[in-house]
């Protein structure tokens, strides 16, 4: 027995999914995701040959979806249509996942819509094609949620959950980014968190991206210090500190991530981020 496909949408606004099934009269038939598609900068020089490789960013693709809206008669067909646009059609993106892969999402925004209109007025065939601006999809969960390990599905490789951690109290360990794409906190959701009694400036290195950064104030446990760096904003307290630091970035590279916390003791730090996927 064939079971049916599942996809399900989470607007901006809500913290709860909607299974696209729940509309009236309409009925989720499949999706077709575009390949991965890569833009590379070439450097040409004059008296050299061919050119040189410079950086490569993915370029937005389209996931491609089918509908079945089946009424009554004519006028409950045109009723759930409309409602089927004013569901779909918002000037904000959204998110949407499918039950094949339902540990990745893809954040969309509605572009052309194809219908097919049956002799009768009473049914349709839609073809709703959504941009995924962003080029690649994300995990459902943050690193943080406990359910993280098992929404990403290459913990499923008889990989032990138990090696996988995102809150530390050691100066040095590792952070395993399941993703087949860089975390990169110019462009994508990564907040580190760090607490404990800082010596001289404390510095964090990815020895991984040799990436470094560098924090200019102390910190202590016992006042209850919190350094966050939110994406490229570190704050001490609730105050941005750019200034008193480095302006350097942590990435995360896919697959293992060697990191060091340097000059710091009683050390607490969370890694908190999605995992992103081509």
């Amino acid at each position: 027995m064939t079971i049916q496909s599942k996809m399900y949408v989470l607007k901006t606004d809500s913290d709860e999914e909607i299974d696209v099934d729940s509309l009236a009269c309409v009925t989720f038939l499949q999706s077709v995701r575009d390949a991965p598609q890569l833009s590379t900068t070439f450097y040409e020089f004059s008296g050299a040959d061919g050119a040189v490789e410079g950086d490569s960013v993915f370029k937005p693709k389209s996931v491609t979806c089918n509908f079945l809206i089946q009424a009554a008669n004519v006028n409950d067909y045109k009723l759930a249509e409309q409602a089927f646009y004013d569901f779909f059609y918002e000037r904000k993106s959204y998110y949407v996942r499918f039950s094949r892969m339902p540990g990745i999402r893809y954040k969309v925004i509605p572009a052309a819509a194809d219908i097919q209109l049956s002799e009768n007025g009473k049914w349709s065939k839609i073809t709703l094609e959504l941009n995924n601006f962003s080029g690649y999809g994300e995990s459902v969960t943050s690193s943080l949620n406990p359910q993280f390990i098992n929404d990403n599905y290459q913990f499923g490789e008889g990989l032990l959950a138990d090696n996988y951690r995102y809150i530390h109290k050691e100066n040095r360990f590792s952070i395993y980014n399941p993703g087949s794409v860089a975390v990169d906190p110019r462009r994508n959701f990564l907040t580190i968190t760090v607490m404990g009694d800082t010596r001289n400036n404390l510095v964090i290195d990815n020895q991984t991206t040799l990436e470094r950064f560098e924090c200019y104030r102390e910190m202590n446990l016992d006042n209850k210090d919190i350094l966050t760096i939110n994406q490229t904003t570190p704050k001490l307290n609730g105050v941005a500190i750019g200034i008193d630091t480095s302006g350097g970035l942590i990435s995360l590279a896919p697959g293992w991530n060697d990191l060091m916390f340097n000059n710091i003791s009683r050390t607490y730090v969370t890694f908190d981020f999605y995992s992103l996927y081509t």
